[in-house]
């Protein structure tokens, strides 16, 4: 596995285990795919209307 903050291959399984664990985390708290791409366009929407 290769870590993305250095880029580096990890070995250690501590570490593999740790980033497995970040990475499962931020599923959890992640939004739906409907939502995120819900929430992504009104985010542009609001920009859009702010530049006008």
């Amino acid at each position: 596995m290769e870590s993305f903050r250095t880029g580096q291959a990890m070995e250690s399984p501590r570490e593999v285990v740790e980033y497995q664990e970040l990475y499962e985390a931020a599923q959890v708290k992640a939004l739906p795919v409907h939502e995120s791409s819900a929430a992504i366009a009104r985010y542009m929407k609001d920009y859009e209307d702010a530049e006008d």
